[in-house]
């Protein structure tokens, strides 16, 4: 779900190794540290929730996706990009790389599409947050510009979550990995070299486990209160 430390995870993979392809979207004010989210993956998937009339702030955005949105155009056109961005990525010949945008939480089976045609194996990383910060970070930040409200920021918090666990297929795939938000705060090597253990990664220098935890800012931990 938004909100939900995609963010920090994606900057924390990149500092243990794992590099993201494409031009990342640049910070503003809602994420003064930035997005870590590739720009054509995420112009091409808003694109698609909106011509599916599930743009994910919008009246619309918490319901279910259309059925046969698979066979849909906009789908179609959706995966023939998608298709052609991972292709060139596979050319390069990089056995490992990062790819973040919460629309992937609701667009899954799109992606297990793609990723089954080009050979790609995929890994699943479900970052998830205290839900009251979640809403908290999601109103305010789209309250005002698309008439968020609590109770659809709630529908989205439960559908964007729900869909990962949903799309889930036979134990063929590698599982689910998790990652607690909050944990970044505990004990961030921890929570580093968890993921390191569990991706199989090199072991982090300490240069990398130093990048990793001047990542974790404080002031971040909690999202301000919501109004009664």
């Amino acid at each position: 779900m938004h909100a939900s430390g995609a963010s920090l995870l994606a900057k924390q993979l990149q500092s243990l190794g794992i590099p993201m392809p494409g031009q990342s979207i640049p910070a503003h004010m809602h994420d003064p540290e930035g997005f870590f989210e590739w720009d054509e993956v995420v112009d091409l998937q808003e694109r698609l929730l909106i011509d599916l009339d599930r743009w994910w702030p919008s009246r619309t955005g918490f319901l279910p996706l259309p059925t046969n949105w698979l066979r849909h155009p906009a789908t179609q056109n959706a995966r023939d990009h998608l298709k052609d961005l991972l292709r060139n990525q596979v050319s390069f010949g990089q056995k490992l790389w990062l790819i973040n945008d919460p629309r992937s939480s609701v667009l899954l089976p799109l992606w297990r599409d793609i990723c089954e045609q080009l050979d790609i194996s995929l890994q699943l990383i479900l970052t998830v947050r205290n839900p009251e910060d979640v809403l908290s970070s999601v109103m305010e930040s789209n309250e005002r510009l698309t008439g968020m409200t609590y109770w659809r920021a709630q529908q989205l918090w439960w559908r964007f979550n729900s869909s990962v666990l949903a799309s889930l297929p036979s134990k063929s795939e590698p599982e689910l990995l998790v990652v607690h938000y909050e944990s970044w705060f505990d004990n961030p090597i921890d929570q580093a070299r968890f993921l390191v253990s569990e991706l199989g990664l090199p072991k982090p220098d300490l240069k990398r486990l130093k990048s990793v935890q001047e990542a974790v800012q404080r002031q971040h931990a909690h999202a301000s209160s919501l109004r009664a």
